[in-house]
This record gives structure tokens, C-alpha cells and sequence, in this order.
């Protein structure tokens, strides 16, 4: 049972890593748009107007979060497990 845990930890760590790079690369598109210009944030199956930097704001705090949760994953996967 114990490998099937690890497997799943794996995929999520994967998951995470994908999400990290899907929010980086929004971000930096996001910054290569004029300021004024006008987005669409998709929420659920609804797209919402919005503005570059609200959205760029919104984005760096949900990249944050992910890294985050990395960090975890990592830290977890290099502590000994003695238990």
C-alpha cells in the first residue's frame, strides 16, 4: 500500500509542477500586453472582462499558492520517513 501512496504523491507533485508552469507562462503573457488593454479571466464555464494588471495580480497569487504547495511536496519527499 505503501508504494501506491508514493504514486499518488508523485502524480500530484506533477500536477503541481504543470500548474506552476501554466502560471508562469500566463504571467509573462499577461506583462507583454499593454497596461489599458482588455482580458478575459475564465471562472467555472464563464468568462469574466477584466484588466491586465487585476488579472496579472490574481495570477501571481495563485502562482504563489502552487509554489507553495511544491515546496511541500519536495520538503515531504526528502524527509526520511522513519515511521
Amino acid at each position: 500500500m505503501e508504494g501506491n501512496s508514493h504514486h499518488d504523491d508523485s502524480d500530484n507533485q506533477a500536477a503541481v509542477r504543470q500548474e506552476v508552469q501554466k502560471l508562469e507562462v500566463a504571467c509573462a503573457e499577461l506583462k507583454s500586453l499593454p497596461p489599458m488593454r482588455s482580458v478575459y479571466h475564465k471562472r467555472g464555464a464563464l468568462f469574466f472582462q477584466s484588466d491586465v494588471k487585476t488579472l496579472t495580480s490574481l495570477h501571481q497569487k495563485e502562482l504563489e499558492k502552487a509554489k507553495t504547495r511544491l515546496r511541500i511536496f519536495v520538503k515531504n519527499i526528502c524527509r526520511p520517513n522513519f515511521g
